[in-house]
C-alpha cells in the first residue's frame, strides 16, 4: 500500500460515473463504490434483477504515486467540484480502511491498481503482448498512444486494421 496515495474527489452524484471515466482515461485508478440491489427497473417490469447503484454519490476514490500532491495529476475539468480535504488541501486517505470500504480484496494489489499506468511505460515501436480479447497473447508493435490507449495494428482479410486497446490490457513483452 506504499505505493499509492488515496484521495477523495467530490462531483456532482450525476457525474460521477464520467468523472472516473475521464480519471482513469489520463492513466489515475479511479473506483466508485458500488453496491448490488434486488430491485424492478420500472414499475411494470414484472420480476426483480440486481441492479448496480452508486452507493456513494458524487464522490470517486483515486489512488495516486504515494508522496505526490494529487492535483498535479488531475487536471481541471467542470465535473471536479473539489478534493474532500481540510482547509482547501486535500487530506489522504488511510489505505487500509478505504480497501476494505471500497470492497477492494485483501493481500497483493491487483495490477491495475499497484502501478500507475498511463501508456508512458511504452514507447512507439515497443513490442507489447495483449492480455484479454480475441488478440490475447499476441504480440503486437506499438504504432501510436493516445489518450490511455495503444494503437496497434493486424493484417486481416488482407488489409492492415487498426485496432485500439487500453494500456491496462497489455504489458510489454519484456516484462512477461
Amino acid at each position: 500500500m506504499s505505493e499509492l496515495s488515496w484521495w477523495a474527489i467530490r462531483t456532482m452524484a450525476k457525474n460521477a460515473d464520467m468523472a472516473a471515466k475521464v480519471l482513469r482515461r489520463d492513466g489515475i485508478v479511479a473506483v466508485l463504490k458500488t453496491e448490488r440491489r434486488l430491485r424492478r427497473r420500472t414499475k411494470w417490469d414484472k420480476e426483480r434483477r440486481y441492479l448496480t447503484y452508486n452507493a456513494a454519490p458524487g464522490y470517486v476514490w483515486i489512488a495516486t504515486p504515494a508522496g505526490r500532491d494529487p492535483r498535479c495529476f488531475v487536471r481541471p475539468l467542470h465535473i471536479f467540484q473539489s478534493f474532500v480535504g481540510l482547509h482547501g488541501m486535500p487530506v489522504e486517505l488511510p489505505g487500509p480502511q478505504i480497501r476494505r470500504f471500497l470492497d477492494l480484496e485483501e493481500g497483493p494489489l491487483p495490477g491495475y491498481l499497484r502501478y500507475h499506468r498511463t501508456g508512458r511505460e511504452f514507447r512507439l515501436g515497443d513490442t507489447v503482448i495483449v492480455n484479454t480479447g480475441p488478440f490475447r497473447d499476441h504480440q503486437v508493435k506499438v504504432e501510436n498512444i493516445e489518450d490511455g490507449e495503444v494503437v496497434f495494428f493486424v493484417r486481416m482479410l488482407g488489409k492492415d486494421q487498426e485496432v485500439r486497446l487500453s494500456v491496462d490490457d497489455v504489458i510489454k513483452a519484456e516484462a512477461a
